[in-house]
């Protein structure tokens, strides 16, 4: 599950003490469990992700799963060959924009 990073797409999760999951865009749907059965009660955080690992049998942590998906393509290699210069490429393209031309006209700015 992921949330973005507005907080759209609420969801909260309990724990169950016998390590079931019970994952939830409202709380209170299981009114009649106990929270002494209950060992985490907690909601899904801006830009945090919940993976239950069936295999493993665990929750992953948010910061593990972002690391080892960035780690599995070279991300940062990417960005450094992908970065231009503007300064550099604005002087190469033979014409600068005058900065404060905000296709206002003079009648535009009376209006104001």
């Amino acid at each position: 599950a992921t949330l973005d990073r507005n907080g759209l797409r609420p969801s909260r999760y309990y724990v169950t003490k016998d390590d079931h999951v019970i994952l939830s865009s409202e709380i209170g749907v299981c009114p009649e469990l106990p929270d002494e059965e209950v060992k985490i009660k907690h909601r899904l955080e801006p830009g945090k992700m919940f993976l239950v690992d069936f295999e493993t049998q665990r929750i992953v942590p948010d910061n593990e799963i972002k690391e080892q998906i960035a780690s599995e393509r070279p991300y940062a290699d990417w960005v450094k060959q992908g970065t231009m210069d503007l300064s550099a490429w604005a002087k190469t393209s033979g014409s600068q924009p005058d900065p404060m031309n905000f296709n206002l006209t003079n009648r535009k700015l009376n209006m104001f």
